[in-house]
């Protein structure tokens, strides 16, 4: 599914060359620009893991022991209002909700499998150290090479598993960018 924004038709209709043999193409150009226009709008989805308790936090599982890692799955979902445009990815962890400064961030010893559930697809053939694909805070969020589209009643889950015998307790993970509002006029 390619969605082409407004200022996209307006550049291809700018560029056609004005001519007899051309009015067909722009008028074609200016009734798809019409039907395919979009309005995108800032958002970002956020899951919350913790192995202590967050306040209305459903993902919560206890801290790795000496037996070994312990996992937990959490999961969006992109409603059926507008597809999703993912663009970057950020995280935030910290030990028991302690205040945190740039000197104390912490870097979770956590790996993550991505699914989208509604395809069936993976976005990774193994687990990836979570640093690996999320940038540390919003301002250093790791952009993905290609914006990747969700469409609308997508269910994106994510399985983590938590190495760290005690050092991070809570992890946040937010996918960032924009939704896709259709301005078809009626």
């Amino acid at each position: 599914m390619r969605l082409y924004t407004q200022e996209d038709f307006e550049a291809l209709i700018a560029r056609l060359p004005d001519t007899a043999e051309n009015q067909s193409v722009y008028q074609s150009l200016l009734d798809m620009r019409d039907e395919n226009s979009v309005e995108r709008q800032p958002y970002t989805f956020e899951v919350d893991f913790s192995t202590g308790v967050i306040a209305g936090t459903a993902n919560i599982f206890p801290a790795p022991t000496a037996a070994g890692a312990i996992s937990s799955t959490g999961n969006f979902l992109v409603d059926a209002s507008a597809p999703f445009m993912l663009v970057c990815q950020s995280y935030q962890a910290d030990l028991a909700g302690a205040v945190i400064t740039v000197s104390t961030r912490q870097s979770p010893n956590w790996v993550i499998t991505i699914q989208d559930q509604s395809s069936n697809r993976n976005w990774m053939n193994t687990p990836v150290p979570i640093p690996s694909i999320f940038g540390q805070t919003g301002s250093l969020p790791f952009f993905w090479p290609q914006p990747r589209l969700l469409p609308g009643n997508t269910n994106v889950q994510m399985t983590v598993t938590n190495y760290d015998a005690a050092a991070v307790d809570n992890v946040r993970l937010s996918f960032h960018g924009y939704r896709l509002y259709s301005t078809r006029k009626a």
